[in-house]
């Protein structure tokens, strides 16, 4: 019997399976038919069957046919295929999905991947958002886990050493296969990813200690990698006119979302998420109502709607039903929400490669800070920010503060030496300084760059103290 490959093939359900080894290798192209076929493959269930249950499937020999069986062998490959990921187990002969919570084995000595899959199935973060990231991380984090042994352990043995471990090999992993496609999907690591995927697991094993399968996170205390904060850049005045006229005149839907989230004072998070019903355009009101979630506690609020951009708003809603999304596919309403990563996606496509700006679209939050601070002081900023305090918009929004700064620390005139330090003031009169030593010769001539000084300033007597031999 032909053993299967090592790479495994995770199912949704937790599980996972080795590729498939069709016998004869040469099934696709033999011209006869000398010995019975089948289809081999390990099964691996973390709680009933990790050290991988064999399936063979045998269903082709009944076609004595060549062209028949190889029909045959293909339709039963993407039949087995197709029902692995409906849920069939072949370890415990269920066809749907193993919930170790609904079969009580989901305590401190369940295996470490099934209870990472269900922390994952169960945890309750944003789902358009968050979760689809701890979704891509799950793509890793078994391959890590099973390269270290530790598909078996019990969760509630896994201490900070394990899951620096695991990180530490997430880092080694260079590419995987797509169990879909088959594509190679190649794969980078950096400090930003390794703290992704600690503050992912730590909301996993959070949620394992809310069921009592753990007593203690052990991401707690496994420090963040130091990264490196760029200076966030914004568009100029020149760049901003030629991005409004292209994306006015061949991407409407999209300038008017950038035009609107420019006014907005909110998250791209937060505006992919508004409802219809949540816009009030009564001149007697005005205002959106949004769901802010930088606090651990969510928080609703109402958010004034410029005058400037009041008929933009109108127009994006015409038509709408209450319930739908105000920005879904296509950046128009409907009943789905998107990813706030399509906008990011968008604005590199049609701007950052077409145009070769280097500021992203968040920027437009900064500038609009910057400006509404400049008009109307910086508490108006941050209430239209949903800032408490006014601290993020003086040293993180205002753009035009470093600039500021930077002028103001050029002006201070503060010299070294009195008021007439020599080689800072033109014409200063230098004399002669005494201390106890010899006399040295007269410095040899300066070279200024400004001719006009030079035989303005008479020699400085240089003396030094003697030095004992």
């Amino acid at each position: 019997m032909s053993k299967a490959p090592k790479e495994k093939i995770k199912l949704p359900n937790g599980c996972s399976y080795s590729p498939f080894v069709v016998v004869p290798h040469d099934w696709k192209t033999v011209k006869k038919i000398t010995r019975p076929w089948y289809i081999f493959y390990r099964f691996f269930d973390p709680i009933h069957s990790p050290k991988g249950h064999p399936v063979m499937v045998r269903g082709m020999n009944g076609k004595k046919d060549v062209a028949a069986r190889r029909e045959a062998t293909q339709l039963l490959y993407e039949h087995e295929v197709k029902e692995l990921f409906e849920g069939k187990n072949p370890a415990t002969g269920a066809e749907s999905s193993t919930d170790p919570l609904a079969a009580g084995a989901l305590d401190e000595n369940a295996p470490l991947l099934a209870a990472l899959q269900w922390a994952y199935e169960n945890c309750g973060v944003d789902p358009v958002n968050t979760l689809p990231d701890i979704r891509s991380m799950m793509n890793y984090i078994p391959i890590a886990v099973n390269a270290l042994g530790y598909g078996s352990l019990p969760i509630g043995m896994v201490k900070k050493r394990q899951v620096r471990h695991i990180l530490d090999q997430c880092a080694r992993i260079k590419f995987r296969i797509d169990p879909r496609s088959g594509k190679k999907i190649n794969v980078s690591w950096s400090n930003d990813k390794f703290n992704k995927y600690r503050s992912y697991l730590m909301i996993l094993f959070g949620e394992l200690i809310e069921i009592e399968a753990m007593d203690m996170n052990p991401c707690l205390n496994l420090k963040k990698r130091k990264t490196v904060k760029k200076i966030r850049e914004t568009p100029t005045q020149e760049q901003l006119q030629i991005i409004d006229k292209f994306l006015h005149d061949y991407y409407y839907t999209f300038w008017r979302f950038m035009h609107l989230f420019f006014h907005s004072g909110a998250r791209v998070s937060e505006f992919m998420q508004l409802k219809v019903k949540d816009i009030r355009l009564d001149p007697n009101v005005q205002k959106f109502k949004r769901l802010i979630k930088k606090e651990r506690t969510y928080v609703e609020k109402l958010t004034t709607i410029k005058d400037i951009a009041r008929d933009l708003w109108a127009e994006q809603i015409e038509g709408a039903k209450p319930e739908d999304y105000v920005f879904s596919r296509g950046l128009v309403p409907g009943a789905d929400p998107i990813r706030d990563d399509q906008i990011n996606k968008r604005w590199l496509r049609l701007v950052k490669k077409r145009f070769g700006v280097t500021a992203d679209f968040y920027s437009l939050k900064h500038l609009n800070s910057t400006q509404t601070k400049k008009r109307a002081g910086s508490a108006a900023a941050a209430e239209q920010n949903g800032h408490r305090t006014t601290d993020m918009v003086d040293t993180r929004y205002d753009v035009d503060r470093e600039v500021n700064m930077h002028e103001t620390l050029k002006g201070i005139n503060n010299p070294l030496v009195g008021s007439n330090a020599h080689g800072l003031r033109a014409g200063s009169n230098c004399t002669t300084i005494t201390l106890n030593g010899p006399l040295l010769p007269p410095p040899p001539p300066r070279i200024c760059c400004k001719p006009c000084l030079i035989g303005s300033l008479e020699p400085l007597q240089y003396f030094t103290r003697s030095v004992a031999a």
